[in-house]
């Protein structure tokens, strides 16, 4: 499933660079399917397992994808492969070592760096927020998931902006400003959990994971239209694979030092990945 998943998305934003100039708009609202189906995904299996049974809720993802997959081979125009010289290199040195010189190179090493540390926190986040909120503030476990899905809602909302954002202006100071949220939102889920404070915490957090419309469009900016396939899938690999690690990460900080002290880490976490873009942009380093 995984994989198969893994699939869809590189070779879309590829695609959508193509077709369009405002490539942080595109990619911001092709990505709002996956905080919608954040939201409503859970809900509908849910109700039609708790009413049919658990395999029908399993057939809703067939319902669901076969329209998708007929709409887009009847509305979408094929495009025709491109490979440059580069790449007709990288693929006589072989997969691994193609692979690793795409990594090597500074713009796409600096932003998988950037997003490592970044995803790392928000997986973390995102898997236990409704335990962090039983646990740290005795929310009821109702409340709770009424924020995780606020959670959701936010972020799909975010991402068209920040996406918009960093086709306005420079992507670095949209990147930064997300990971400036996070830091934020960190230090707002640790104070008093009143309504009015967790509220903001899931507005500044949903904007912070939100950072992926603007970075990812800046990996796409750097690389020549030949190679977005290979670079792009490099880079997302990467990023996603090493950033997924924040789940187990976070569970462990959990337990062994405590709600309180992994907030602060995550919140480092998002400094670090802050300082990174910062120092990019000051110096003028062009990664």
């Amino acid at each position: 499933m995984g994989a198969a998943a893994g699939l869809h998305y590189t070779v879309a934003s590829t695609l959508l660079s193509k077709t369009y100039d405002d490539i942080g708009r595109a990619i911001g609202i092709h990505s709002l399917g996956s905080p919608a189906a954040g939201l409503l995904a859970p809900i509908a299996a849910a109700w039609i397992g708790a009413r049919y049974g658990w395999r029908p809720a399993i057939a809703l993802v067939v319902l669901c994808a076969v329209p998708v997959f007929i709409l887009f081979l009847w509305r979408v125009e094929p495009t025709e492969p491109q490979q440059d010289e580069s790449e007709e290199q990288a693929d006589d040195r072989g997969t691994d070592e193609a692979f690793l010189s795409l990594l090597a190179r500074p713009p796409i090493a600096y932003a998988t760096i950037v997003a490592i540390l970044a995803m790392f926190g928000i997986n973390g986040l995102i898997s236990f927020l409704p335990t962090f909120l039983v646990e740290f503030h005795d929310y009821t476990p109702t409340l709770a998931g009424v924020v995780f899905s606020a959670y959701f809602v936010v972020r799909g909302g975010a991402q068209i902006g920040v996406g918009e954002l960093s086709d306005r202006f420079n992507r670095d100071t949209v990147v930064a400003g997300c990971l400036l949220l996070g830091i934020a939102s960190m230090l707002v889920f640790l104070v008093d959990p009143g309504l009015p404070m967790i509220i903001l915490a899931t507005i500044l957090f949903g904007t912070a994971t939100s950072f992926f419309a603007a970075l990812e469009p800046k990996v796409l900016d750097g690389l020549s239209e030949a190679e977005r396939n290979a670079g792009f899938g490099v880079f997302r690999t990467v990023y996603i694979v090493v950033g997924s690690t924040g789940s187990i990460g976070v569970g462990a900080f959990a337990d062994a030092l405590g709600w309180s002290q992994t907030l602060w880490i995550l919140a480092v976490l998002f400094a670090a990945s802050f300082a990174l873009v910062m120092v990019n942009r000051i110096f003028g380093l062009g990664y």
